[in-house]
């Protein structure tokens, strides 16, 4: 296999790795579905006698990925929930805008939790197929299992969060890590900013591993797409055809919702923002990084829109290094698909605690593309789904990533839009003087790995 470009260094964001990890994992899955067709059902005698040792291969990559997760999960976890207080200390228009970006998280989540069951109940896998597709899998929640509030609720406090730990069960061991987070956030500052420092060490050093498990990652897609489609045939195809097409759909559906909200709540007219808006989603189509789009963000929010130049040089670079509100469609979306192909039973308690998990992991992005892939992945792992599954999708992630780019941009100017009619604000004339001095005075921006989603 031909190796990454020389000097892109492991967990290291950059352009390079990050077309390594999107291009080698597109070419594995399409080798690794190709070959698998041929496999199923013997249409190339002999080559089914590959599935044992493909399967190896794809069980050591994802055992490896699952060893450094739990660490890095807490590692973020704890960072995030304990620099809640320093967002709250960013004034009145940081509160309008944190206010803001809550409020578009809950209803997205909520569209997304009516819309996906209603649009996938003509879709179903033959149970042959479904069998085949589940595996040797033993998740912690079985197809069909009645599951038991009182019970599930009760399991949520561990009595030994190391034991949970040990024994798999993930979701304890983030209740207890969101309790050590909020304790850490009510403590001296100098106190805080140890902790902080000490789980941002274990966040970096769990990412220099990740990067290292991602350099490999056009071989795992092979192994996992041949396996799974040997044993499932046609189904696993058409299973990652359907994602693609509801994801992208809903990601669609999501910005066309930002107009109007834009239009109707911020005041905004509705030319003057979707002629902001679109040299900026243009850049994100292109760069799959909102990150990119920041110079062409401000300059459009500024000069078109007529947005302060005040509002616009805050609120736009700390909404496009902050949040992601993407990933109330595309993670809450992606979990419900899966637990539908898998006929895994999730109760409304479980999605309650996924979306509150997802709007904090959305305040922490880790340093390599496909972060939001790795944050979530132990709450995929917690309802029952096989990690297999979650790793396939993530290979065609490339194509709903340029949605889910689109998405964050234009939600960061509808959160500035209505984050300025919050505090009194309101818009001036395009090219007035006021809108001027384009990049004045940005807060500094973490960089962001390309590639939006989870």
């Amino acid at each position: 296999m031909a190796r990454p470009p020389a000097g892109t260094a492991p967990g290291r964001t950059a352009g390079t790795t990050g077309w390594w990890i999107t291009g080698g994992s597109l070419a594995g899955l399409a080798a690794g579905l190709g070959a698998g067709l041929l496999a199923h059902g013997e249409r190339v005698p002999g080559l089914a006698a590959l599935v044992p040792a493909m399967e190896v291969v794809g069980t050591l990559w994802t055992n490896a990925l699952l060893m450094v997760i739990l660490p890095l999960v807490v590692s973020l976890l704890v960072g995030a929930i304990a620099s809640l207080g320093e967002h709250r200390q960013a004034g009145r228009l940081g509160g309008a805008t944190l206010l803001v970006y809550l409020a578009i998280l809950v209803a997205a989540m909520a569209a997304t939790m009516v819309l996906v069951p209603l649009l996938l109940s003509g879709y179903a896998v033959d149970a042959a197929a479904l069998a085949a597709l589940r595996g040797g899998n033993a998740g912690p929640v079985q197809a069909g299992a009645a599951v038991d509030p009182r019970a599930w609720l009760l399991g949520l406090v561990p009595a030994n969060p190391v034991r949970a730990a040990a024994d798999g069960d993930l979701l304890p061991v983030v209740v207890a890590t969101v309790f050590f987070g909020l304790a850490i956030s009510r403590l001296a500052s100098a106190h805080r900013e140890l902790l902080t420092r000490f789980f941002a060490a274990v966040a970096a050093a769990s990412m220099v591993i990740v990067g290292w498990i991602l350099l490999v990652i056009p071989l795992a897609v092979f192994a996992l797409a041949f396996t799974e489609t040997a044993r499932a045939g046609t189904a696993l195809v058409g299973m990652v055809g359907v994602f693609l097409a509801l994801i992208s759909g809903l990601l669609l559906l999501e910005t066309l919702a930002f107009y109007p909200l834009a239009s109707l709540v911020g005041r905004a007219p509705l030319r003057r923002f979707a002629a902001a808006a679109l040299p900026a989603q243009a850049v994100a189509a292109g760069t799959r990084s909102s990150l990119a789009t920041l110079p062409t963000l401000l300059e459009t929010a500024k000069r078109r829109l007529g947005l302060p130049a005040h509002v616009a040089d805050f609120v736009l670079p700390f909404s496009i290094s902050a949040f992601k509100p993407n990933r109330a469609v595309s993670s809450m979306g992606k979990l419900l698909f899966l637990t539908h192909v898998y006929q895994i039973p999730v109760g409304p308690e479980f999605l309650l605690l996924f979306g509150a998990i997802l709007v904090l992991l959305s305040f922490s992005s880790p340093g390599v593309p496909s972060g939001g892939f790795l944050t979530t992945l132990p709450f995929y792992i917690a309802a029952g789904v096989p990690v297999e599954a979650v790793v396939l999708l993530r290979a065609v992630d490339a194509i709903p990533d340029v949605f889910k780019t689109v998405v964050n941009v234009t939600g960061d100017l509808t959160i500035a839009v209505i984050a300025n009619r919050l505090v009194g604000g309101s818009l001036l004339a395009p090219d007035a003087p006021g809108a001027a001095g384009a990049g004045a005075g940005l807060p500094s921006v973490a960089p962001e790995a390309t590639g939006a989603g989870g």
